[in-house]
């Protein structure tokens, strides 16, 4: 009886502890749920403009500290009041979450994005330079542009314009308050210039601008380098001895020139890694893909090729240069893989068959393909066909 009683009670023990761990594990989700709501905006989810300047009070403290590029971008739309006026406030909250949207789209999971008013967003960029957060402004400004609303009353668009600020002198940026306020001040010059058009921050006042009505982002190319430079310039002037020491013999023209040239070397830098990243991309994404890519000629030589679809082969990828695909055909297979071409190039719509191939080394395999036409840049015809074995889903004869 004893013996059976302390049982129970060690069963009801763990129970209870069970439940209390259950318990806590609830607490803390509903804690989780709650700081998450505290720090975001019910309507978009980005941050609110508390929990952004306490992240962007972190990411400035950092970029000080190790002396590395920090940019604000502020956007401000010039029209919401007018849209709400003129459409409802329903049309006005569509543009601004899409605004929303666009602005967080593609961003950096080192970047923050968040609100700082009703009518405004504040992207804060980590290791960026003003010319490298001016390219992102560019396309969030061009994407909202494009954006309408179709109404009953007329299309809504939104107007928006951006302002950028970077981390230029230590002395004077001293919180991360003041570049806010100086991509505000930019905001405002790109607003009053007419709107739907990026300004960078100077203290010269000497901004490069770019609007819709400009043709592309490096139509002020020299003149945006020259004001960065002459930043910089101003910077080191202000440095240590010991720092700027070095330059103290250069005119003051060469001097910018060289920090031009130094910029210049940043940028290529960061389009070089840029390059690398999206070729690694390009090759993970393509040549291993889990199936074989071909591009054919009108005739059917193979024009380009992945390196699965050269393992399908047992074939070097160079050696199936302008070779017929037909050549890895079995001849029993021939007049289906015609009748597929056929159909393909008289409806031009896709087309899938399944045809029993043949590898260099005689290994037979059944393989499905899979094709559609396209023109290429001289608008010639070509023929794009995906193929994948599919013998052990169905044995080849």
């Amino acid at each position: 009886m004893v013996k059976t009683s302390s049982y129970t009670k060690g069963r009801h023990l763990a129970w209870l502890k069970r439940q209390n761990e259950e318990l806590r594990r609830k607490l803390e989700q509903a804690v989780a749920r709650e700081q998450q709501l505290a720090d975001t905006e019910a309507l978009t989810g980005l941050n609110n403009h508390r929990s952004l300047m306490e992240l962007a009070t972190q990411l400035f403290d950092v970029a000080m500290r190790y002396r590395h590029p920090f940019s604000v971008v502020l956007f401000g739309i010039d029209n919401l009041n007018e849209i709400n006026d003129s459409y409802g406030t329903a049309v006005g909250e569509r543009i601004l979450e899409q605004v929303e949207h666009v602005a967080g789209a593609g961003l950096r999971s080192a970047d923050s994005v968040g609100r700082c008013g009703v009518d405004t967003l504040v992207i804060v960029m980590p290791m960026t330079t003003a010319l490298q957060a001016f390219a992102v402004a560019e396309r969030i400004r061009a994407a909202v542009a494009a954006f309408r609303v179709t109404t009953p009353a007329g299309d809504a668009a939104a107007v928006i314009s951006v302002g950028i600020a970077e981390l230029f002198h230590p002395s004077r940026d001293a919180t991360v308050e003041r570049i806010i306020a100086r991509a505000d001040e930019a905001r405002c010059a790109a607003k009053k210039s007419g709107g739907n058009r990026t300004v960078l921050s100077s203290a010269t006042h000497c901004n490069p601008t770019l609007s819709s009505k400009e043709s592309s982002p490096t139509a002020h190319s020299a003149e945006t380098l020259r004001y960065m430079a002459e930043a910089r310039l101003h910077e080191r002037a202000a440095a240590p001895a010991d720092v700027a020491a070095e330059a103290i013999d250069l005119p003051n023209e060469l001097r910018l020139y060289q920090i031009e040239l130094e910029m210049q070397n940043e940028e290529l830098r960061w389009a070089q890694e840029e390059l690398e990243a999206s070729q690694s991309r390009y090759f993970y994404l393509y040549e291993l893909a889990p199936v074989g890519f071909f591009t054919l000629s009108e005739q059917g030589l193979i024009l380009e090729a992945n390196l699965t679809a050269a393992t399908l082969l047992g074939v070097a990828r160079g050696a199936l240069i302008r070779q017929p695909l037909t050549r890895f055909i079995l001849p029993e297979d021939q007049g289906s893989y015609s009748l597929h071409r056929k159909q393909l190039l008289a409806t031009t719509t896709p087309q899938v068959c399944e045809l029993r191939m043949i590898k260099r080394d005689g290994t037979r395999f059944l393989a499905r393909l899979e094709a559609t036409t396209s023109q290429n840049i001289n608008g010639v015809q070509e023929y794009r066909a995906l193929l994948s074995d599919i013998t052990k889903h169905k044995p080849a004869g």
